[in-house]
């Protein structure tokens, strides 16, 4: 089996796995499907980041503790969670707008630099952490519940499947040094992609108040997110020397690199649903 075949059948083992956790948790409001798979990729992308920074011990337990702060206190429904208020979502995405600079800017040519050991514990924290608890966030706290995660997944990584799939076939523009196998041609291609998942699922579930064609427009909003978070995650790798975070799936590398552009989406889309829903009570 080529490795066009393998990345295809795999990913869409991964994405159908997590849909049905995602599933469970449409009958429930607790969302323990997508806390499973929240603790999950946290905790391992964050290994994989402190095995990519070459740490250990105290640093890398810190780090894990960090990241299953903010879903635990999800889970665990503790009132008036301040982090993710609309400033606090704000606060949650201004360190994201820095690495994401720093990445495509000089995101390779700055060998580690910013990934020192001692703020390692605060960047995972900051970069993967808060990100994904955003999700838990969107589901168990929003009127449209589960639906937003479940819209969000699939349109990001129909935006992913896309790009790789037209980039493949007819990219000849290089899109960033970051990731030279990217192309201008696939992330347009994506994007048109995720929009027009975004726009069918929208059919069965409007998960926003903006119609069909709003949520079409939001939803290549969020393929513009899921690929800059991706180039973040690429600029990390250049620094750090590295071509994949893991071997978790194969042919897809490590968790990292199958949410790294669920890290800017998941937010950006809590603020948009959290300032939507605020304009409809008002």
């Amino acid at each position: 089996m080529s490795n066009h075949s393998k990345r295809l059948l795999f990913g869409t083992i991964l994405v159908s796995g997590c849909c049905l956790l995602l599933c469970w948790d449409l009958s429930s409001s607790k969302g323990f499907g997508l806390g499973i798979l929240v603790a999950l990729f946290s905790t391992v992308s964050f290994v994989e980041l402190a095995r990519m920074m070459n740490l250990g011990g105290v640093p890398t337990t810190l780090g894990v503790a960090i990241v299953w702060t903010l879903p635990t206190m999800v889970l665990l429904g503790v009132e008036n969670l301040s982090a993710f208020d609309r400033p606090g979502v704000v606060a949650i995405l201004i360190p994201l707008g820095p690495l994401l600079v720093w990445s495509l800017r000089r995101g390779g040519n700055e060998p580690r630099g910013l990934f020192s050991s001692r703020p390692a514990p605060l960047i995972g924290a900051l970069w993967i952490g808060a990100p994904l608890a955003c999700l838990l966030e969107m589901a168990t706290s929003t009127e449209v519940g589960v639906h937003s995660v479940l819209w969000l997944l699939l349109v990001v990584k129909g935006n992913d499947s896309g790009a790789y799939l037209i980039g493949r076939r007819f990219g000849k523009t290089p899109l960033s040094s970051l990731s030279p196998k990217k192309t201008v041609e696939g992330a347009l291609g994506g994007l048109l992609v995720g929009g027009a998942i975004g726009y069918g699922y929208f059919q069965f579930v409007p998960i926003v108040p903006l119609g069909p064609l709003g949520a079409m427009l939001m939803a290549i909003s969020m393929g513009v997110c899921g690929q800059l978070g991706d180039l973040v995650e690429s600029g990390v790798k250049r620094a750090l020397g590295v071509k994949d975070s893991g071997r978790l799936v194969p042919t897809y590398g490590g968790a990292l690199d199958m949410v790294d552009s669920l890290l800017l989406a998941s937010p950006v889309l809590l603020l948009v649903i959290k300032t939507l829903e605020d304009s409809w009570s008002s």
